[in-house]
């Protein structure tokens, strides 16, 4: 665990580093006058007193950190400036592209329409350096007023919890379940980005809910496993009448299973380890399945061993990544987190987002559907990396089961609805 600690934070270090050398050298290569020494002066002064609480949160002693205070306002600003500089770099890359793109297009032109004039001189070079100058401050403006006013928002909007209400339609769900409510939470990431009292301000939203059972995929801690303590504090009254159960996602793993596990489980919230129970209610009973992270010891086959035929299946996966495997055991509904929706996301394609996690795995936020299986990927509350969210709100979701005689098995095209 120290060992894998050690390496994030080198490199979260290194990024940090490689992002502001870009954007460091693009403003002053680009950007700024050659003949006005003042402006490089001011900006390397600029970027090496933005950039010094790296430092703090890299060697940040773990005595402090365990302490897990609210965040302070220098370190805020830090992770403002970090988080518009993503999202600058991001644009700027998308920019030298698509001015690439363009030049490569507006000289393709030049050529053809030379040759059919047959004009020797038409061709030659344009007077461009100004003009591209020009362009570039101009789109450097428009993309930094975004990248700003977007960090800014990211930082505000990571404790504006959405509460996001479905209805899941499952065949052959008993009568005695018709209507009961699932409450899903995911992704709590109790640390530093995450202190107590913005847990029991989640906690309380929860609760408020007053669902028939609660769903936790995961991901209770950061890093560290006394980071559960907080956790456990702030969600320990929180009750459900068919109960509360959870499953280990990596970060706890990272943390340690069995410490986490144990403190979790002191408050009432059952985890589940590839092992599955029978939620019962008046003489009738839905399946409830838990797996370990995919990666870390997951056995899907242990879960549904000695499931009884028939009955409806519900399974908490931290990551979403084996839905088409899971579709293929008649698992019903399956719900996870672990992408955080992508926690920054750039743009949308319909109902794409255009973020990392979308580099990983299709399945990054929202309801899908696969051979008449379901799954739920919760965006979370929590975050890693960055303490904030861009066109990524956290949520907590509320399900409303109900009973579908008509639903069929679907072809499995993966599509979401």
């Amino acid at each position: 665990m120290v060992a894998r600690y050690i390496i994030f934070r080198f490199l979260v270090l290194l990024f940090i580093s490689a992002e502001q050398w870009f954007l460091f050298f693009f403003l002053r290569n680009h950007i700024l006058s050659k003949s006005q020494t003042w402006q490089r002066v001011a900006m390397a002064v600029t970027f090496a007193v933005m950039n010094l609480p790296a430092l703090v949160f890299i060697f940040i002693p773990d005595s402090i950190a365990r302490e897990n205070p609210p965040m302070p306002l220098w370190l805020k600003m830090f992770y403002i400036w970090q988080g518009a500089s993503l999202l600058l770099v991001v644009c700027l890359i998308v920019i030298q592209l698509a001015r690439g793109l363009f030049s490569i297009i507006y000289n393709i032109f030049l050529r053809i329409r030379t040759e059919m004039k047959g004009a020797d001189n038409f061709a030659k070079e344009l007077p461009y350096s100004r003009s591209r100058r020009l362009f570039l401050k101009t789109a450097f403006v428009g993309a930094a007023t975004y990248s700003f006013i977007g960090a800014l928002d990211g930082i505000l909007l990571q404790t504006r919890c959405e509460m996001t209400h479905r209805t899941i339609k499952l065949k052959n769900l008993p009568s005695s379940f018709e209507g009961t409510t699932v409450a899903l939470i995911s992704d709590i990431h109790s640390g530093m980005f995450m202190p107590k009292s913005e847990m029991v301000m989640y906690a309380k939203l929860l609760q408020s809910l007053n669902a028939d059972l609660v769903l936790m995929p995961g991901d209770f801690v950061t890093f560290r496993k006394d980071e559960v303590h907080p956790f456990a504090e702030a969600f320990q009254d929180i009750s459900a009448p068919l109960g509360i159960y959870g499953v280990l996602g990596n970060h706890d793993f990272y943390a340690g299973a069995d410490e986490i596990t144990r403190r979790v489980e002191e408050i009432g919230i059952k985890v589940l380890r590839n092992e599955h129970l029978m939620l019962r209610r008046n003489g009738e009973a839905i399946a409830l399945l838990g797996i370990d992270d995919l990666g870390h010891g997951d056995n899907l086959e242990a879960a549904v061993y000695g499931m009884p035929d028939g009955v409806v299946r519900i399974l908490m996966s931290h990551k979403p990544y084996n839905f088409p495997e899971v579709a293929q055991k008649r698992v019903d509904f399956t719900v996870a987190g672990h992408t955080h929706g992508g926690q920054i996301v750039f743009a949308r394609l319909g109902k794409i987002p255009i973020a990392f996690a979308s580099l990983f795995s299709y399945y990054v936020a929202g309801l899908y559907r696969n051979q008449g299986a379901q799954l739920y990927v919760s965006r979370g509350i929590g975050t890693v990396g960055l303490p904030m969210r861009v066109n990524c709100p956290p949520e907590i979701t509320l399900f409303t089961l109900t009973r579908d005689d008509s639903l069929t098995v679907k072809p499995a095209d993966g599509k979401d609805s």
